[in-house]
């Protein structure tokens, strides 16, 4: 009887500690997630940085697209125009573990809260996108920005 009973405890102790390493696996695996995140999107960030000031500073090495129309105005959210887009710009990390690139836009900016601030007269702008992932094709990360130009 003490046999039976033992090997019960025994059991019951074994299905404990499987059900507490799956929990710390998948503690682990979301934290790790959460991390690239993370990272992803402060190369992102860093990125959009690169590209508004290189768009305001005039030394921007694409070519800015010309101003979205009303039949195609989210060009940026098709993943095929990122790639051979004279557009889209690159600023990758030399490690290459991660791919940052920008699609700058020329548009037209009313009167009105922008970026903000507050633009008194209309004029021309930009929208820059960016685009950064890990580059074995983990996370991905979009941020954009609406700015007038100088």
């Amino acid at each position: 009887m003490v046999l039976i009973i033992t090997l019960i405890m025994l059991t019951m102790l074994t299905m404990l500690g499987v059900i507490a390493l799956r929990s710390a696996t998948s503690e682990e695996r979301i934290a790790s997630n959460i991390r690239d995140r993370q990272l992803v999107f402060e190369y992102a960030e860093s990125g959009l940085r690169k590209c508004q000031d290189a768009l305001l500073a005039g030394t921007f090495t694409g070519t800015a697209r010309a101003r979205p129309t009303s039949a195609d105005p989210n060009y940026w959210a098709v993943a095929s125009n990122w790639n051979g887009n004279a557009a889209v710009v690159d600023y990758s990390p030399s490690s290459r573990e991660f791919s940052v690139k920008c699609m700058a836009e020329n548009i037209w900016l009313g009167t009105g809260q922008v970026g903000g601030g507050f633009l008194l007269e209309s004029r021309y702008g930009y929208r820059a996108t960016v685009r950064a992932s890990r580059s074995d094709g983990g996370t991905e990360v979009m941020v954009q920005s609406v700015f007038p130009s100088l």
